[in-house]
């Protein structure tokens, strides 16, 4: 019913609804306003989000160390990824929150997100609100800012983006990140590692499309996720990811905001190419 609703008021209109009932929960309000102190606290100056593609692995790290970086899920399984220090790390795949420390499939996973949660005091951490418990129970709960993503984003998306206030669903982390440097005032914003290739995992587990290597315990883990989704939903979700991007392309012409695909190879088409040294040669 609730759905036949929405799709009656259009999803314009929807935003507006789901915001309201944001504003009524105060927990959750209260959670979302920390948020304010980073709202364009780096207007007018570039970034750059670095995915976990295969191509990440022909970056050294050191080139970006005094450059601001947004980084995704598992970081530290790539080797020297302390010479990046990153700025900000976001945990976006709501499947990495079903961890137990009591399952040896998880318990390489859990390892990690402890291993970079740890290394440094530096990092801005930005995690869905539904990971709270999560974190409450495996981390130290104080160096995590959490964002709250509900409302529907689609071609000609007008409603702002105020991570104070309910957010929109995306498949990725990149998209999760790109809206938070427009957020910070970011006007230029390079993506590095974003093949858009991790479908081909369906018909090879073993498929290159980690820059990292995939051990044991994480083939095991993503054999179980294919298992319990389903191809068909898989793929839907990469049409899905493919088309969000080419709505962000325009959103962010909207705000004035350039997004220049760096990644060295990969499907990514939505946003314009250029070289990561091209890029570096302009600071």
């Amino acid at each position: 019913m609730k759905e036949k609703l929405y799709y009656l008021l259009g999803k314009h209109n929807t935003n507006i609804i789901k915001q309201i009932r944001v504003k009524m929960n105060r927990e959750l309000s209260f959670a979302l306003k920390g948020n304010e102190k980073f709202h364009n606290i780096h207007k007018g100056k570039r970034c750059f989000i670095i995915g976990s593609g295969p191509s990440v692995n022909n970056v050294d790290f050191s080139r970006l160390s005094s450059e601001y970086t947004f980084t995704v899920n598992h970081l530290t399984r790539f080797k020297d990824f302390e010479k990046l220090n990153t700025n900000y790390h976001l945990f976006g795949d709501e499947r990495i929150f079903r961890l137990s420390s009591d399952n040896s499939v998880d318990e390489e996973s859990l390892f990690y997100l402890k291993k970079l949660y740890e290394s440094s005091n530096d990092i801005h951490f930005f995690a869905v609100y539904s990971s709270k418990r999560f974190f409450e129970e495996n981390t130290d709960l104080k160096k995590i800012n959490y964002f709250y993503n509900v409302l529907e984003f689609y071609d000609g998306y007008r409603d702002g983006f105020d991570i104070t206030k309910s957010i929109p669903w995306f498949p990725t982390c990149i998209d999760y990140c790109i809206f938070l440097a427009m957020y910070m005032g970011f006007s230029e914003i390079y993506l590095l590692g974003c093949e858009c290739t991790g479908f081909s995992k369906l018909l090879d587990v073993d498929t290159l499309t980690y820059g990292y290597t995939v051990s044991v315990n994480e083939r095991n883990r993503i054999e179980k996720q294919i298992k319990k989704y389903g191809a068909s939903e898989e793929l839907q979700l990469w049409a899905d990811i493919l088309k969000t991007y080419d709505y962000l392309e325009k959103y962010s012409k909207s705000k004035s905001v350039k997004i220049v695909n760096c990644t060295d190879g990969g499907i990514l088409e939505s946003f314009e190419r250029m070289s990561l040294d091209d890029v570096l040669k302009k600071s």
